[in-house]
């Protein structure tokens, strides 16, 4: 941590300080975190807060850096592998730390991109209260498709097809396919898997 920060308490799982800046610790934590061998996702301001993402199979987290705290949790790990126009195949930190919430199946990846300013990899699945019955095979309409973003501003979208297979409360997998962007309708299709925290 830089010199002359003091950790003073904590609320509620944020660290609260004193003695530094954000842009010092967040310059902090990038550094630390890719000497440890972690790939590392930044973005945000001082302005603002910094959101950071790092992530190393099979961890990975999330931290919020803002004036007087930082605040952090442990987050699930979705493979994503796109196909068509901008093909991608990576492991990226999920958005969520918990894959069902209020009953609920809604996972997915809301992490910066370097590829360009603002850029950002992106996707959401979900399946309302109303229609998930647990473990199982999910198909369309019932699933809610967030647009797919592969690291640049393109967003892919509106899938002729998606099919959903969860296998427990943490883990599950998923392939959609006929996806457009919504300005030059190039074609992409998306499949891969997750897994949150503890899984397995």
């Amino acid at each position: 941590m830089p010199p002359g920060l003091a950790v003073v308490g904590d609320l509620n799982g944020q660290a609260i300080w004193s003695g530094g800046t954000p842009q010092a610790i967040n310059d902090a934590l990038l550094a630390e975190a890719k000497a440890a061998g972690y790939t590392v996702f930044a973005g945000g301001s001082a302005d603002s807060a910094f959101n950071l993402y790092f992530l190393k199979p099979p961890n990975a987290f999330r931290a919020t850096v803002m004036e007087g705290g930082v605040q952090g949790q442990r987050v699930g790990i979705m493979h994503v592998k796109a196909t068509g126009t901008e093909p991608l195949d990576m492991d990226l930190p999920m958005a969520n730390d918990k894959q069902i919430v209020f009953g609920d199946l809604d996972v997915g990846v809301d992490a910066p991109s370097d590829k360009c300013t603002g850029c950002s990899y992106g996707i959401s699945l979900r399946v309302s209260a109303h229609d998930f019955k647990g473990p199982g095979a999910y198909d369309l309409p019932v699933i809610e498709f967030g647009a797919l973003q592969v690291g640049t501003k393109n967003n892919y979208q509106l899938p002729t097809s998606c099919h959903i297979v969860v296998a427990d409360d943490k883990t599950g997998t998923f392939d959609c396919k006929g996806l457009r962007e919504q300005g030059s309708q190039a074609p992409e299709g998306v499949s891969g898997s997750w897994a949150t925290p503890n899984a397995g």
